[in-house]
């Protein structure tokens, strides 16, 4: 490492390609180091822990989470194939006594049906990342199995955790955890240490918003890569060296972290900033039981529209009546600019080999020309 490592490529990545075409990454020998020791010194896992490590080493968070970590640390790893065979996972859970597991949303809801928490009782800690913890998850994981599920937050130019909550602990503070002791639900946590974020305007990288008012995060650390393999690829950062992430997001007067969606998963309708991912927790909250779908049953997107600009459009794989949902959302307090105005109904949504949505098939079946069957939905 100290003659070969630092600022030489020790990976190359690969975006997931959700939401645009996938990018090379390489991450150096001094990326993963650091992001590796900004989260030991959040203590969020001991060096007497036994790992569960079942996420795809292609995957950055499989990589640094559930390989260089325990190894740098001295951890014990237990390893399985992969994150969707719960019945294996339960097994060597149970057998080997694993007291840390990692995943993501998508992997850890199907063992709210098919775990008990004798199942897991040797669990301390579970940590979810790479895409946005549902409330209804975490809840029902925390009533069925008494442990709450701790959310980071991160991407893979950042080798690649920004933030995470973790286990509150008076006995640690000033040792361990010097800023990241607790956590707040629904948040991503606090920064780890080293990493520095500034919450600016979208349209102006250089105004820094307003103490608790939202904004596009950027980041600056230790853990943050270079640049793109693709000379074409897109540049990321500012002129001044931050890493714009693509995300909106506040912090606290806390100084923790809370992520309101990508940029690119907003719509301007009639002036006024829509979040796709808002209205997608709305129709989950007035239909409860599509949280509880083990797969990605509904995604929010739009379509160009002559009079707002845009309009969005429901993709959903379960039958719906228009008027009903309308209704419903009109009862949380939605506003009609928020209400989907167009119904895609299909067999399944596009999903990455990680589980995840992908953003770009699903956003191509929400345009005009999408075969499926488009209904009208609400008024405008």
């Amino acid at each position: 490492m100290a003659e070969f490592g630092g600022g030489r490529e020790a990976t190359l990545l690969y975006s997931s390609g959700s939401s645009a075409e996938p990018k090379g990454i390489p991450l150096s020998h001094r990326n993963l180091v650091a992001n590796v020791s900004q989260l030991s010194g959040c203590y969020l896992m001991r060096s007497s822990d036994r790992l569960l490590a079942n996420l795809p080493l292609f995957h950055s968070f499989g990589l640094t989470g559930g390989f260089w970590l325990p190894i740098l640390n001295g951890m014990q790893v237990v390893t399985t194939w992969s994150p969707l065979q719960a019945k294996d996972n339960l097994m060597a859970i149970r057998e080997e006594s694993v007291s840390v597991m990692i995943g993501t949303p998508t992997f850890l809801r199907p063992y709210l049906k098919k775990a008990s928490s004798e199942d897991l009782k040797s669990l301390r800690l579970v940590v979810a990342g790479a895409e946005k913890l549902p409330s209804d998850l975490a809840e029902q994981w925390k009533r069925r199995f008494g442990i709450s599920i701790l959310e980071g937050y991160g991407m893979t130019e950042c080798a690649p955790v920004i933030s995470a909550n973790c286990l509150r602990s008076d006995a640690l503070k000033g040792r361990y955890a010097l800023a990241q002791n607790g956590s707040k639900q629904g948040s991503a946590g606090l920064p780890l240490p080293g990493i520095r974020i500034r919450i600016v305007n979208p349209e102006n990288k250089s105004e820094i918003a307003k103490p608790g008012s939202g904004g596009l995060i950027l980041v600056k650390g230790p853990n943050i890569f270079c640049g793109y393999l693709e000379p074409s690829s897109e540049v990321r950062f500012t002129q001044d060296g931050w890493l714009d992430t693509g995300d909106l997001g506040r912090i606290d007067d806390e100084g923790f972290l809370w992520i309101e969606g990508r940029l690119s998963r907003f719509s301007k309708i009639g002036g006024e900033m829509v979040s796709h991912t808002a209205v997608e927790e709305a129709i989950v909250e007035a239909y409860p039981e599509i949280g509880e779908s083990e797969v990605p049953s509904l995604f929010v997107g739009s379509r160009a529209c002559g009079k707002k600009g845009e309009s969005l459009v429901l993709l959903t794989t379960r039958s719906c009546d228009g008027v009903e949902l309308s209704k419903r959302l009109r009862n949380q307090g939605l506003p009609n600019l928020w209400i989907p105005q167009h119904l895609v109904e299909v067999g399944s949504l596009p999903l990455l080999g990680s589980g995840k949505l992908d953003l770009k098939a699903c956003s191509a079946l929400c345009g005009d020309d999408s075969p499926a069957q488009q209904l009208q939905v609400g008024a405008a």
